[in-house]
């Protein structure tokens, strides 16, 4: 019966020593969002380049003991407003389908549920290796707020699916979004005459960043006092 009790205490002090490895921060990522991120997290400004088009990126990375966590908020072309649901649903859903033919051309396998944080609709998005889904590559979320793409991906390190979606969890759990800013910067502009194909181009680069992530996050330094990197894609 002690030996048990040992065992017991000993796995209760190891879940509780490791919990304590890593203190959480409030972040400010813009001013219509706000999230709480390991106090050991990177960020820098980037961009990419599709088909001759610029679009800035802000990256975040924090490396854990079981998994690589990335923001990236990406300034688009198209005005969202999350907060007008019958506008928004033409052009999120053209994000979905973007999202997903992008990944899927690159040989990825997807599921995608729809989210809520906030009041803003976002998807959900797990992404395997190939079509048998039996190997999670990352998992993520994405929102659409005005003229701004978040995306928030869980990289496993080694085979911690388990304990990747616990850490991601916790990051989207964190996440404000402020809606009286977001609601000031909403456009007043006609809606467009095809905001399923706007949202397709929006998906379409947000799946290329979640493609792309681990490579952006393993090969970029983040130094504010490093020269921009470009990426083109």
């Amino acid at each position: 019966m002690k030996k048990i009790f040992l065992i017991v205490f000993l796995h209760v002090l190891a879940e509780h020593s490791l919990s304590q490895d890593v203190n959480w921060k409030k972040v400010n990522v813009d001013e219509f969002l706000t999230v709480s991120l390991p106090e050991h997290f990177n960020s820098s400004d980037t961009f990419i380049i599709k088909k001759g088009k610029k679009y800035d990126v802000k990256l975040f990375k924090a490396i854990l003991r079981s998994t690589t966590l990335g923001i990236t908020v990406t300034q688009v072309d198209f005005n969202f407003n999350p907060y007008d649901f019958k506008s928004f649903k033409e052009a999120f859903e053209g994000v979905k389908y973007g999202f997903r033919k992008n990944a899927e051309s690159k040989g990825y396998a997807i599921d995608i549920k729809d989210t809520s944080v906030n009041d803003v609709p976002g998807f959900k998005a797990e992404v395997f290796s190939d079509n048998s889904k039996t190997v999670v590559s990352r998992v993520c979320y994405v929102f659409c707020v005005n003229t701004v793409n978040y995306l928030f991906v869980g990289v496993p390190i080694g085979n911690s699916i388990v304990e990747n979606e616990k850490e991601l969890g916790s990051l989207v759990k964190s996440i404000r979004f402020h809606k009286e800013k977001i609601l000031a910067r909403a456009s007043d502009d006609e809606i467009s005459s095809s905001p399923f194909e706007n949202g397709q181009k929006v998906g379409e680069i947000a799946g290329i960043l979640l493609i792309v992530a681990v490579i952006i996050y393993s090969i970029y330094k983040f130094n504010s006092k490093q020269k921009r990197k470009t990426y083109i894609l």
